[in-house]
C-alpha cells in the first residue's frame, strides 16, 4: 500500500484555538501530497541491523554517527539510550515505522533478528502468534487460557490478555516500537521468557500540529488516518489520532452466501497530559480498537475432504462448487497419483485436469465472521522527589471482546459450524522509585505490581445435519472457561559504573 501525507504544524496561543484550527484546515486543503523520504532509525542492542535492499536503510541516529546514541528505550523501566542498556533489543522509531510504512507487528517483525511469528487468519485479519528465540506463544489460535510466553506493553501497560489472543496493536501515531528478546524477568516479571514488546505512543504537546495520512492497496484496500495536537489551557494538551483502513481482501465466496476475507479496521485513541509543575507529568490515554473480519484467507488443497464423516466426492456438484483445488507445485495431483491404481475414489471418475487450480475463490453456505472489540484505558504519574530520586505510577484496565462465527467444512454443504465468544478483562497497578540524573555511579530501581485478570469463553462445534451419531442441532462439542488470576510481583534493579569504560 502506498500512503501520501499532509501535515500542517504552529503555535497554539490562548484564544486562539479556532484560528489554529482554521490555518491547518487550509494548509491541508492546499498542500501538496509529500511521501516520506527521510531515512529510518533502526537501531539493535546486539548489532547495526541493515533492512532488506528494497526498503528504506537505516541511517545514524545522531550527526556524530554515533548509531543508536540518542534512541530512547525504556527496557529498564526508564528512560535511557539504547548504548546504555544491557540488554538484546531492536528499535523502530517513528522516522522508521513512517517511512517503511509499517502497519502492525508483521511489518517490524520481518525486520528483527530471533525472531519468526506467523498469521492463520483464525481470530482475525490481524491476528499474529509470535516466537522470541524459540520460544513461542502457548496461546496460539485455540482459546486456552495459557499465560503467554511474552508481553506487549503500551506505554508500560500490559495489554497480553485479549479475547483475539496475543496483542498487535495498532502502530499509527507512536514514538517507537521495542522489541527485547528475553528472557526480561527482571522489570517484566510473568510472561517475559520469550522477551517483551513495548510501543510507546507519541504525547501530546503545546506546540498545534495536525496531519492526515491517506493509502490505497489493491484488492479495493483503503486507508485513513489523522492526527490533531494543541494546548489546552496553560499546563494541560492534548493529542487525538484516528486511523481506519478497508478492504475487500484477495478470497471471494462464490456460494449463496456471498462475501469474502472482507476486513474493516478502525483505532482511535485520545490521550490528555498535564504537567502542574516542571517536576510532575500526568498522563491519560484511552484507546478504542474495532477489528472486524470476513472469510478466512485459506483455500481448500481438496486433500482428505472425506473428514467429519461426509460422503465427499470432489465430482459432486455442490461440493466446492466446482471451483477447484489449490494445487502448489503439484501437491493435489501427486496426491491423486499416489491412490489405488493411481487416482482416488473422490475424483468420481474424472481426471486430474477436470479439477482446476484454484488461488482465489472459496465455495461456503455460511459467511465467517471475527468481530474483536478492544478498550485500553491507561493513566500514569511521575514526579521528580529530588534532583536523584523519581516516582513513577501506573495503573491501566483492559477490555476486549470476541464475536466469531466459521464454517468448519467449508465445503458448500450445511454441515459443520463453530460459535465462539470470548471476553477479557484485566487491570493493573504499578509503583517504582528510581535514579535519575549523572551525579552517582550507583542506578538503581524498585518496585511493586499488583495485577488480576479474567477471562470467559463459549465455544461449541454446530452440527447442522446428519452426520455419524449425530443429528441437527446437536453440538460435537460445548464448553465454557471461567478463569480468573491474581497476582502480585516485586523487583529491583542495581547496576554499578566502576568506570566510564567499565
Amino acid at each position: 500500500m502506498e500512503r501520501v501525507s499532509f501535515e500542517a504544524r504552529g503555535r497554539s496561543r490562548p484564544g486562539k484555538t479556532g484560528t489554529a484550527v482554521a490555518l491547518w484546515v487550509l494548509a491541508v486543503a492546499i498542500g501538496s501530497p509529500a511521501i516520506a523520504q527521510e531515512q529510518p532509525a533502526v537501531a539493535d542492542r546486539a548489532q547495526a541491523q541493515a533492512a532488506p535492499q528494497d526498503k528504506p536503510q537505516p541511517s545514524t541516529a545522531t550527526d556524530q554517527g554515533d548509531l543508536g546514541s540518542d534512541i530512547i528505550v525504556t527496557a529498564q523501566r526508564r528512560s535511557q539510550t539504547i548504548l546504555d542498556v544491557p540488554v538484546s533489543a531492536t528499535v523502530f522509531d517513528s522516522k522508521a515505522i513512517e517511512a517503511a510504512q509499517y502497519n502492525d507487528a508483521k511489518d517490524y517483525l520481518l525486520q528483527t533478528p530471533n525472531v519468526s511469528f506467523q498469521q492463520g487468519g483464525r481470530n482475525g485479519a490481524r491476528e499474529v502468534v509470535i516466537a522470541i528465540r524459540g520460544i513461542s506463544d502457548l496461546k496460539s489460535s485455540e482459546k486456552v487460557l495459557t499465560q503467554s510466553a511474552f508481553t506487549t506493553y503500551v506505554d508500560e501497560f500490559a495489554a497480553g490478555t485479549l479475547a483475539s489472543g496475543q496483542a498487535n496493536p495498532d502502530i499509527y501515531d507512536v514514538e517507537a516500537v521495542e522489541i527485547l528478546r528475553g528472557p526480561q524477568g527482571v522489570f517484566f516479571g510473568r510472561n517475559s521468557e520469550g522477551g517483551a514488546i513495548n510501543i510507546r505512543t507519541k504525547k501530546p504537546t503545546e506546540e498545534f500540529y495536525g496531519r492526515v495520512d491517506a493509502g490505497i492497496g489493491r484488492f479495493n484496500t483503503y486507508d485513513l488516518g489523522g492526527v490533531i495536537n494543541g494546548k489546552i489551557a496553560e499546563g494541560l494538551a492534548a493529542r487525538v489520532s484516528i486511523n481506519g483502513s478497508t478492504t475487500q481482501g484477495p478470497i471471494r465466496n462464490l456460494g449463496p452466501a456471498g462475501g469474502g476475507s472482507d476486513a474493516q479496521y478502525l483505532n482511535a485513541r485520545g490521550q490528555l497530559r498535564w504537567r502542574p509543575d516542571a517536576r510532575t507529568t500526568i498522563d491519560f490515554e484511552a484507546n478504542y480498537t474495532l477489528d472486524n473480519s470476513g472469510i478466512q484467507p485459506k483455500l481448500s488443497s481438496c486433500i482428505n475432504q472425506g473428514a467429519f464423516g461426509l460422503p465427499y466426492n470432489l465430482a459432486t456438484p455442490q461440493l466446492l462448487g466446482g471451483i477447484g483445488c489449490y494445487n502448489p507445485n503439484g501437491v493435489f495431483t501427486d496426491w491423486v497419483a499416489a491412490g489405488p491404481g493411481g487416482t482416488r475414489p473422490q475424483l468420481g471418475g474424472k481426471p486430474v485436469s477436470a479439477f482446476p487450480n484454484n488461488e482465489r475463490y472459496v465455495y461456503q453456505d455460511t459467511p465467517d465472521h471475527t468481530d474483536n472489540r478492544t478498550t485500553l484505558v491507561i493513566g500514569k504519574v511521575y514526579r521528580e522527589l529530588s534532583d536523584a530520586i523519581a516516582l513513577t505510577a501506573i495503573a491501566g484496565y483492559s477490555q476486549s471482546n470476541q464475536d466469531q462465527f466459521l464454517d468448519l467444512d467449508r465445503s458448500g454443504i450445511n454441515a459443520i459450524n463453530r460459535l465462539g465468544k470470548f471476553k477479557t478483562n484485566s487491570w493493573s497497578v504499578e509503583g517504582r522509585l528510581s535514579s535519575i540524573g549523572k551525579s552517582s555511579p550507583i542506578d538503581w530501581t524498585v518496585g511493586g505490581i499488583v495485577y488480576r485478570e479474567h477471562f470467559d469463553a463459549i465455544n461449541q462445534i454446530l452440527i447442522e445435519q446428519v452426520l455419524g451419531p449425530w443429528a441437527p442441532g446437536d453440538k460435537a462439542n460445548e464448553n465454557e472457561i471461567q478463569n480468573t488470576v491474581n497476582g502480585w510481583a516485586a523487583f529491583a534493579n542495581v547496576e554499578w559504573q566502576v568506570t566510564p569504560q567499565l
